[in-house]
């Protein structure tokens, strides 16, 4: 996917140290959905499922 447009949100690093390796998870499981949306509400879902208390260890 290539985004044409960014969306602000107020995701915030909730871990004390720089994140090891890379981390990858799979949108669809997230979002509880067969397929992905448009960007902009992916970005709503996202911040309505976890608002500013995203936890990124857990993917």
């Amino acid at each position: 996917m290539v985004l044409l447009k960014f969306y602000d949100t107020d995701f915030k690093k909730v871990t004390p140290y720089a994140p090891m390796g890379t981390r990858f998870f799979d949108l669809c499981d997230v979002l509880q959905a067969d397929n992905l949306p448009d960007v902009e509400t992916i970005a709503e879902l996202l911040y309505k499922k976890y608002g500013s208390d995203v936890v990124y260890n857990n993917y």
